[in-house]
């Protein structure tokens, strides 16, 4: 296949994915339009923000960023390639919370140009720390997981595209299967778009939280009733996926 097929092809993946997934292209429009809005709930009451706030919200248009360019890597069936940007907007989120609640970190984190775990903590609990129920134990698990099956080579991380094929007479021939749409498992394939779903959930709570005052009444009802239609399907599929609790 040139560029061009492989392009197609994709497209073609996500045409596939959207028409057999209509409550989560559902959910997922919902997400999209929360993260959208933020930016003019921010901007209309932008006097109540006290100091700078400008590194959370850069870490907010990560995650957004990361959200609209990860889903279209999942539709397309490049899970492990959309783990590795989920795993970053964990990270982004637990940034952003780290620089509210800490904020003579802003600076030196602004300023900075060693690796950020060098400003904020070396170690992975000084950014996911267990006394903070909005990162841990969720986020936390979300930005483990993650890294290990996309940012990380790990095997469960790079056997997604991968085939072997045997003949009659035992031997055999290695396939590259991307983007062979068929190839993947359709439910760990739902599995992994309700999880999809379930982290940007929680990392859109981290941000209200950092700027609820900035937020209106009308924002905060559009994402609560979210969650009560997100927390009623996945009810509906647990048994099946097993998927973690909010």
């Amino acid at each position: 296949m040139n560029l061009v097929e492989i392009f197609y092809a994709e497209n073609e993946n996500i045409s596939k994915s959207l028409q057999s997934l209509p409550k989560e292209k559902e959910i997922l429009d919902k997400l999209l339009e929360l993260y959208n809005s933020f930016y003019s709930e921010i901007n209309n009451t932008v006097e109540k923000l006290p100091g700078d706030y400008s590194p959370e919200i850069i870490m907010f248009q990560q995650t957004h960023r990361g959200f609209i360019i990860s889903i279209r890597l999942i539709l397309q069936g490049a899970i492990p390639e959309a783990f590795t940007l989920l795993s970053r907007c964990a990270e982004s989120v637990a940034v952003a919370r780290k620089l509210n609640k800490h904020p003579h970190f802003k600076t030196k984190w602004i300023t900075s140009k060693s690796n950020f775990r060098q400003t904020l903590g070396k170690k992975r609990e000084q950014l996911f720390p267990r006394s903070d129920k909005l990162l841990y134990p969720l986020i936390n698990d979300i930005y483990d997981f993650t890294s290990n099956h996309g940012r990380h080579p790990n095997f469960g991380a790079t056997i997604t595209s991968f085939k072997i094929k045997k003949s009659k007479n035992n031997s055999k021939e290695f396939i590259f299967a991307y983007p062979d749409f068929e190839f993947i498992n359709q439910k760990f394939f739902k599995k992994t778009v309700n999880y999809f779903i379930l982290a940007h959930i929680n990392f859109l709570k981290v941000f209200i939280d950092i700027f609820r005052k900035n937020l209106s009444k009308t924002y905060i009802a559009r994402y609560k009733k979210l969650i009560k239609e997100f927390e009623n399907y996945k009810f509906k599929l647990n048994p099946l996926f097993n998927l973690p609790n909010q």
